[in-house]
């Protein structure tokens, strides 16, 4: 066999709930194609270039800073890093290949949505299939599969709906040549034909029998759509239009309504949805009941819009364990205080310390919070909160909140609270 190169390398890129499974069984029914699971692998040395967005148990902060500083310093620059990501990822993605007797690697993993122009940066000669489904039914199955009616789950699915249809609209955009568009719908409808372009597309012969991806001998993977995927043989039809049915539920169809708006004309059309058919579906399907959203899905929506803020981008997403989910939090909430963006910081600042309630610095900000809202007895609360768990290395807070509460004790000189709290800090 050839030398293994960029060129034997396909990246399936979607939403999750998309329909990658499905499209990777049958891929990985053809002859010449070898895939496994989902890698994951190229998240972890891609975000290793990124100041946000990620954790460790060091500080990704500094890790990041003298990643460049030591790139800085290479005579190829930043390109030495992507040629040496390159060459990493090639020799593993070869290791599995090896064993069989196939010549391409597909790799699945709906997350790399997050580190398109960097993977196709790292590998600008593989070939990149695309995979959209209607946002609408991703939400449903999202809802079906994932959430059910634990409604506080959906934050662990925040930016799949949120921040995956942007990032994907922007890839159909500007990758060119080396991408292929793979609508879900069409390949419930019409799977030959599409499996037909697919294939054309990859350099590969067609070959009918892949369709029926039942029949191959692939066992069940540990990630992907662990659900109807095994139950059947081959795509179809009758589950095109399945997702619709959830929308009986008040709840989701409230739900499904919100994020029609999120979404927008612009949005949808780029990925080749109309906005106005989906209004009008919406609306013949409206129940008759209607129900107020659990807090947890007033949440999401409410805060989608700062999905559109640019300049909140970097704060907005995390990769690894949900149980990280506190510090993202609390960096959303640090930001906004800083954009005067008050009400909503104090949210987020809230979360954190549902998560982590021993952190001194979430109660600072959380002060810090009241104060320009002008409610000073809870400012005074969450700042003597702060106190109790504040350590020597928090001096800059403790001089922050000192200069806060004196700016606030001259507008107020009789709050005996604010005295008694300056008074104690003063001591320190």
């Amino acid at each position: 066999m050839a030398a293994f190169s960029q060129k034997n390398l396909i990246f399936l890129i979607s939403q999750p709930r998309a329909g990658s499974t499905l499209t990777q069984r049958i891929l990985g029914s053809h002859r010449e194609i070898y895939t496994v699971s989902e890698p994951w692998i190229m998240l972890h040395p891609l975000y290793a270039l990124r100041r946000d967005g990620h954790q460790a148990e060091y500080s990704v902060q500094n890790s990041q800073k003298a990643l460049h500083n030591f790139l800085n310093l290479h005579p190829e620059g930043k390109e030495a890093y992507f040629q040496a990501v390159r060459q990493m990822s090639l020799n593993l993605y070869e290791g599995l290949l090896r064993g069989s007797d196939k010549k391409y690697f597909l790799d699945k993993t709906p997350r790399y949505y997050y580190i398109l122009p960097d993977l196709y940066r790292t590998f600008p000669d593989a070939k990149y299939i695309l995979l959209i489904r209607n946002p609408l039914a991703v939400l449903c199955s999202i809802f079906n599969t994932f959430v059910q009616e634990d409604w506080w789950k959906i934050q662990y699915y925040q930016d799949d709906l949120l921040k995956a249809p942007g990032l994907l609209a922007q890839a159909l955009l500007n990758f060119q040549g080396n991408s292929l568009v793979l609508r879900y719908e069409n390949l419930l409808s019409n799977p030959e034909e599409e499996i037909q372009k697919v294939c054309s597309f990859l350099n590969v012969s067609f070959d009918a029998e892949v369709i029926s991806y039942g029949n191959s001998s692939s066992g069940k993977w540990q990630f992907g759509d662990q659900s109807l995927i095994h139950l059947e043989t081959k795509p179809s039809y009758q589950n095109l239009n399945r997702w619709q049915e959830d929308l009986q539920n008040p709840i989701l169809w409230q739900s499904a309504s919100h994020y029609l708006e999120f979404l927008g004309e612009d949005l949808l059309k780029c990925l080749g949805y109309s906005y106005t058919e989906l209004k009008d579906m919406l609306d013949r399907l409206k129940p008759k009941s209607e129900v107020i959203l659990p807090p947890a899905l007033q949440e999401l929506f409410c805060s989608a819009s700062l999905f559109l803020d640019p300049s909140l981008q970097p704060f907005l997403g995390v990769v690894g364990a949900t149980a990280q989910l506190y510090d993202t939090y609390l960096n959303f909430g640090r930001v906004l205080l800083e954009k005067d963006r008050v009400e909503q910081a104090l949210k987020y600042i809230q979360i954190a310390l549902q998560v982590a309630p021993s952190v001194a610095e979430a109660h600072y900000l959380m002060g810090e919070g009241f104060l320009r809202l002008g409610k000073l007895d809870q400012a005074v609360s969450a700042y003597q909160k702060a106190v109790q768990l504040s350590s020597e290395n928090q001096r800059s807070q403790l001089d922050s909140a000192k200069l806060a509460l004196q700016q606030a004790l001259q507008l107020n000189p009789t709050h005996q609270a604010l005295i008694d709290l300056l008074e104690t800090l003063n001591t320190k």
